[in-house]
């Protein structure tokens, strides 16, 4: 592109002087696109920096407007910038910009020199691609790193899972553009098939029937049976599922009628070691679709995520684990409680952990009471079973006979067996008590 001459046209003659022709070698030489246009943002001037940037010739331009080089989403935001900033002296703006092929995307900066006198506004660009994709990348790695923080303080402060994983698909979406997704978990079916819950989901409903489907399950997850597709991709390999030509891809399955069209794809697995546990789905990158590396780049963000499905899955185990147990030792304390026979365990130290209904009308100790005593308090004859093998021996083989201290004083007869039995390598002991008929004397001989 060769040099552009001092101006001559009517709209610019009035910067014609001989200063002019030492700004106009500047303007020439400058790397920053510069250019004049007037204030219904037509082209008048451009220098070669046009060309070396955009590939655009004078001719490309002159006369034509300066949202011709803007992407459609840009062009509106252009038209108002003019409209509420020519009554400024000067005003900047960043924007992305098409080359003359319009197949690249670039970032400029651009500074505005107003002029009513001229009716002309001076415009200098700077290209800051690289500077914008530094921050954007700044952007997404923080992003990343505070999804996978607020994960984790969420599990450790047992914020609902809901919200949790909410939370989490929100900032998924957010870090890699997508429009909408879901993070879902495997279960297997009455016959052992897989199939995907919905741990959090984008409500996409499009039309009643879906709406009314999406609120009355999304809090307890919405199952996904046909796995013939995309995301089904994922269960059936364990891989990562990449494409940004959804709808010709072979694995795609076809979508529901009236369903959002799906562009572009990605399915993330969830392992926690080698199991897999689940996966999230991604759909339609608003930009240039998803590329490969945002596999690897994601993968702490699966592992936080994965873990923290595994984590609930365990807690919910133990939890049920509990529930179970306290129903079944509901259930045996019913039946010791209607034995006629007392029954007492206790650990090596003598603390009580089970006193039934008969050994509370035996010793005159509700149970809550016995259990602050040791067991020797009420039989003396217990204190020796840990250091007397022989007395041990006895006392599991056939029983002893033997006093009970009451808690109001009278000592009673009884005939007790003792049996040893071991928890985590721990000794523990059932003492089961008949009463004899009579009394003991208070010299404690039968």
């Amino acid at each position: 592109m060769q040099p552009v001459p001092v101006p001559h046209s009517p709209a610019i003659a009035p910067m014609a002087t001989a200063e002019m022709a030492q700004l106009m070698f500047f303007f020439n030489e400058s790397p920053n696109l510069m250019a004049a246009i007037d204030f219904n943002a037509k082209f008048k001037l451009i220098n070669p920096a046009w060309q070396r940037v955009l590939g655009f010739l004078p001719a490309d331009l002159i006369n034509q407007d300066f949202s011709m080089i803007l992407p459609p989403d840009e062009q509106s935001l252009f038209n108002t910038l003019v409209q509420t900033q020519t009554h400024k002296t000067h005003f900047n703006w960043e924007c992305q910009v098409l080359n003359k092929n319009g197949g690249e995307i670039r970032w400029m900066e651009w500074f505005f020199d107003v002029y009513q006198e001229h009716q002309l506004i001076y415009i200098s660009g700077k290209e800051i691609t690289e500077k914008k994709s530094s921050e954007k990348l700044i952007k997404r790695h923080n992003q990343l790193i505070n999804t996978i923080h607020q994960a984790q303080n969420q599990f450790i402060t047992s914020v609902d899972s809901h919200i949790l994983f909410d939370d989490m698909l929100k900032n998924i979406l957010l870090i890699t553009e997508s429009e909408f997704g879901f993070i879902g978990e495997i279960h297997l079916n009455e016959v052992g098939k897989k199939f995907i819950r919905t741990r959090a989901i984008t409500n996409i409903a499009w039309n009643e029937e879906t709406l009314d489907l999406f609120t009355k399950n999304h809090l307890t997850g919405l199952e996904f049976h046909n796995l013939n597709n995309l995301m089904g991709a994922v269960v059936r390999t364990g891989k990562p599922v990449l494409t940004n030509d959804a709808h010709n891809d072979p694995r795609s399955g076809g979508l529901p009628h009236g369903h959002p069209t799906i562009e572009t794809f990605l399915g993330l697995p969830l392992y926690h070691g080698r199991r897999l546990l689940g996966m999230v789905a991604l759909a339609n990158n608003t930009h240039s679709g998803y590329q490969r590396e945002l596999v690897d780049y994601l993968q702490p963000v699966m592992s936080t995520c994965a873990h923290i499905i595994d984590a609930q899955n365990l807690k919910k185990q133990r939890l049920e684990s509990q529930l179970e147990l306290r129903a079944k030792e509901f259930r045996l304390r019913g039946i010791i409680d209607n034995i006629p026979d007392g029954i007492i365990t206790f650990n090596k130290a003598g603390k009580i952990e089970i006193f039934n209904t008969a050994a509370e009308n035996l010793s005159g100790y509700f149970a809550e009471e016995a259990k602050k005593l040791p067991v020797f308090q009420m039989i003396p004859l217990l204190e020796k079973i840990y250091t007397d093998n022989t007395l041990a021996n006895q006392l599991e083989e056939k029983g002893l006979k033997t006093i009970v201290k009451h808690k109001n004083g009278p000592e009673l007869a009884v005939y007790v067996l003792v049996k040893k039995w071991f928890v985590d390598r721990h000794i523990n002991y059932t003492c089961v008590i008949k009463e004899e008929k009579k009394p003991i004397p208070p010299s404690g001989n039968p």
